[in-house]
């Protein structure tokens, strides 16, 4: 009892359309590590399969770019009537090493379309390391200032006769 399957991927003039969009990627508003890869998950609402393809950037306050990545550069296909998780590589071009507000940049386009659209996102980048260090320079400078502000007649042990 074998069976034998094969799927067949046909196009034909003027009955398929092909329309994909990008749901919301799963990312955050807060980061204490630089993001190195995206979740996105794009829909086929079409009645053909459709390829997206595109790339993804992330930029820094001054509009410099920080981190790229291609877009389904397998050339996964996507069914009608179904999503697709995509896992969105990161390659860094910069250092980002400073805490601040960064932007998410995704430029995508399904098929044979010429144009891209955009996903566009905000994030806040806090440096975890960079903060615990300025947290320790900090309290040991408000210790020092105690220390050296306070009369020693606060602090000095007494001795008994």
């Amino acid at each position: 009892n074998q069976a034998v399957s094969t799927l067949v991927f046909l196009s034909t003039y003027g009955q398929g359309t092909q329309t994909a969009t990008l749901t919301t990627p799963v990312i955050g508003s807060l980061f204490t590590s630089f993001p190195q890869t995206i979740n996105a998950v794009f829909s086929n609402t079409g009645n053909t399969q459709t390829t997206p393809s595109g790339y993804l950037q992330i930029l820094d306050s001054s509009s410099h770019v920080v981190s790229q990545g291609q877009i389904n550069i397998n050339s996964s296909l996507i069914l009608p009537s179904s999503k697709r998780l995509f896992t969105l590589p990161l390659t860094p071009v910069k250092k980002h090493l400073w805490l601040g507000v960064y932007t998410l940049k995704i430029y995508y386009r399904y098929g044979n379309q010429t144009s891209y659209s955009l996903y566009q996102h905000s994030f806040l980048f806090v440096n975890g390391t960079l903060v615990l260090i300025i947290i320790v320079v900090i309290t040991t400078l408000v210790l020092l200032a105690v220390w050296y502000f306070l009369p020693s007649t606060l602090y000095s042990v007494k001795r008994r006769p």
